[in-house]
């Protein structure tokens, strides 16, 4: 169901388990507000912290950054961060006092909340061919994982 170019590797961003039937299927468990809102407290640690410099970071600090911030900003903005094509995603980093003082000030975008709504996704194949159910979940996750998948 999931091609790869390696043995034992994967093509997903999402974490992903298999299990064997008869109908090939795709269930999607979306995480709680709860916990959403705790992976977007990352970000205002990691930027409070750093004082509302990247100055003195190494490479591996500001990668993190960028990762905490591109979550935070997916999720409060709704749809992803793309000011990696300019390198420079500092300019665009808040200030540390416009931050949310507590993790349930963390606002997240009515999108996000729609979708958070149902815990559960599920994309069921036909039952009638292996292989276009099998194309189905591939197609899926490719949407998935793009971002496209209401």
């Amino acid at each position: 169901v999931l091609p790869s170019g390696e043995p034992g590797g994967t093509t997903t961003s999402l974490i992903t388990y298999e299990h064997y039937g008869r109908i090939v299927h795709l269930l999607v468990v979306l995480k709680t507000l709860a916990e959403v809102k705790e992976k977007m407290q990352e970000f205002v640690t990691l930027w409070k912290v750093a004082d509302g410099t990247t100055v003195g970071m190494s490479g591996e600090e500001r990668e993190a950054l960028f990762r905490a911030w591109s979550y935070y900003y997916a999720l409060a903005h709704g749809h992803e961060y793309d000011g990696l094509l300019t390198g420079r995603f500092e300019r665009d980093l808040p200030k540390c006092e416009d931050l949310p003082k507590s993790k349930d000030a963390i606002q997240v975008c009515q999108s996000v909340l729609q979708l958070l709504k149902t815990r559960y996704l599920l994309f069921l194949g036909r039952g009638e061919s292996i292989h276009l159910d099998c194309a189905m979940v591939r197609q899926q996750l490719l949407e998935l994982n793009a971002g496209k998948s209401e």
